[in-house]
């Protein structure tokens, strides 16, 4: 697929569990491209969705995000 250079291809990663007593973890993988790019843009989309950022990382070992990171992975959670 051609893609814009412009554009970002993003790896979403879903985990969902489902309560007690038949506890079962479904975890699906989608792969998107997109044009978001900066954190404050991502940040307010999860917002808007019903989301809040619970923490953000620069690679899937847990480093911690910084200016200069070419990955975000954000952790986030539904608001209650």
């Amino acid at each position: 697929k051609n893609v814009a250079p412009a554009v970002n291809k993003i790896e979403l990663i879903y985990t969902f569990t489902t309560p007690e007593p038949e506890s079962r973890t479904f975890t699906r993988v989608l792969h998107d491209y997109t044009r978001y790019s900066k954190k404050e843009e991502l940040e307010s989309r999860l917002l808007e969705s019903g989301f809040e950022v619970a923490d953000l990382y620069s690679d899937y070992n847990g480093a911690p995000f910084n200016g200069g990171s070419r990955k975000m992975i954000f952790l986030a959670r539904t608001r209650s």
